[in-house]
């Protein structure tokens, strides 16, 4: 196991995680279609390898966010901006999402 990584379920409870940072793991290749990405896991020895994840709309909008430079809260404004919605709603999905992101290996905490 990767003694540099947190595991998933201790990331997602912690509260200052609102201020992490993420970007796009360097293991990965992704194509945006506009309204659509797919992302591809180059990892040899990955579960997720040679299964592309499509990401529909609104996770789309997501995923352009992760940029190394803005937070979790960040994204979820930006995503609020985008489709309308109050951010501290849209809050708790994104992290859910973003969890599940970084647990797979698509994502990677920046550490400063």
């Amino acid at each position: 196991m990767n003694q540099n990584r947190e595991p998933h379920d201790a990331v997602a409870t912690r509260p200052y995680e609102a201020e992490y940072r993420w970007r796009h793991s360097p293991d990965v290749a992704w194509v945006d279609s506009g309204d659509r990405i797919v992302v591809l896991d180059l990892r040899s020895d990955s579960e997720q390898a040679g299964k592309p994840l499509a990401l529909d709309e609104s996770a789309s909008v997501v995923w352009r966010q992760i940029d190394g430079a803005h937070t979790t809260n960040g994204i979820a404004e930006l995503v609020a901006q985008e489709f309308g919605e109050n951010p501290l709603g849209l809050r708790v999905d994104i992290d859910g999402f973003l969890t599940q992101l970084a647990a797979h290996g698509f994502i990677v905490r920046v550490v400063p």
